[in-house]
C-alpha cells in the first residue's frame, strides 16, 4: 500500500492549529487525519469499519485466539479500531480514551459517519486509569500519538501503568509508530520484568515504520507437541477470511510461550 498513491488530490475539510497541528483531508474516497503533517488514520468513505492500514491488522491479532467482551482504547486518532470493532459484534463493549477535545470533535464531526462509537472519554492515560468504567477490561489496546520530542521513556511510564490496570488475564497491545532499534531494545528490556505472566510478541509491520508488540496472557497456551501453543479460538468473531489470514500470519511468527 502506498498511502502517496490512495491519497492523491486530497481536499482540506480541516485544519486547527493546536498542540497536534490538526488537519484532515479528503478525496473520492478516502478521509484521512494528520497530526503535526504525520499522516494518523486513513477512513474509505464507502465502508467506514474496514481497516485500511497494515499495522490495525496486525493490531487486531488477538480476535484470532480469544473473545473480549470488554475492550478499551488508549488514542482515538480517526476511530478506525473503535468503527472495526463495533460493527463487528455488538457484545463488544468498546471504550476509547482520549487527552485531545480536539480530537475527539473531529471524530464525532468527521470520522463517525454511522455513530457506532459513542464511548468516548476525554481524559490522558494516566487519570483515566483510575476511573472504575476501565478496570477489568480483557483487552487494553495503547495507540496514542507521540509527538517528536517525547522520549521513549514517556511511552515505557504509560506501559508500566497499563500494568497496574491488567491481569494475568489481560491481553495489551501497544503500537508504536516509529521507534528507533535502541528505543525498542530498551522498552522491551524494561518491559518484560513488568509483564512476567505475559508472552511478548513484537511484529515489524512490512513496508511501514510500526512494531506492534503484544502481550499475551500465558494462560491462554496450552501444551501441543511437548510445546506451549496458542490455541486458535473457535467461536471468533472474525469473518473467515480474516480469521485465517490471522492465523496463518501469527503460527509464521512460531510463537511459544
Amino acid at each position: 500500500m502506498k498511502l502517496t498513491q490512495i491519497t492523491q488530490q486530497g481536499r482540506l475539510l480541516y485544519f486547527n492549529q493546536s498542540a497536534d497541528s490538526i488537519s484532515i483531508y479528503e478525496n473520492d474516497h478516502y478521509r484521512w487525519l494528520m497530526f503535526d503533517q504525520v499522516f494518523q488514520s486513513l477512513m474509505l468513505k464507502s465502508h467506514p469499519q474496514k481497516l485500511i492500514l497494515p499495522h490495525q491488522y496486525i493490531l487486531m491479532l488477538p480476535l484470532v485466539f480469544f473473545r473480549p467482551k470488554k475492550v478499551c482504547e488508549f488514542g482515538l486518532g480517526g476511530g478506525n479500531i473503535g468503527r472495526f470493532l463495533t460493527t463487528l459484534s455488538k457484545q463488544i463493549n468498546f471504550t476509547s480514551v482520549e487527552k485531545s477535545s480536539q480530537v475527539i470533535e473531529c471524530f464525532n464531526e468527521f470520522f463517525n459517519p454511522q455513530q457506532s462509537v459513542t464511548q468516548l472519554i476525554n481524559n490522558d492515560a494516566e487519570n483515566a486509569l483510575f476511573d472504575k468504567r476501565l478496570r477489568n477490561a480483557d483487552w487494553y489496546i495503547y495507540d496514542i500519538y507521540q509527538h517528536n520530542n517525547e522520549a521513549t521513556n514517556a511511552q515505557l511510564l504509560k506501559s508500566k501503568l497499563l500494568s497496574k490496570a491488567i491481569t494475568d488475564d489481560t491481553w495489551l497491545s501497544l503500537n508504536l509508530p516509529d521507534p528507533t532499534e535502541p528505543e525498542l531494545v530498551y522498552l522491551i528490556e524494561q518491559l518484560r520484568p513488568v509483564f512476567t505472566e505475559h508472552k511478548m510478541v513484537f511484529f515489524k509491520v512490512p513496508r511501514f515504520l510500526n512494531v506492534i508488540i503484544h502481550f499475551v496472557p500465558k494462560n491462554l497456551f496450552i501444551e501441543q507437541d511437548h510445546l506451549p501453543q496458542l490455541t486458535p479460538c473457535q467461536h471468533s468473531y472474525l469473518p473467515n477470511y480474516l480469521f485465517d489470514r490471522g492465523a496463518n500470519y501469527w503460527s509464521a511468527m512460531n510463537v511459544t510461550a
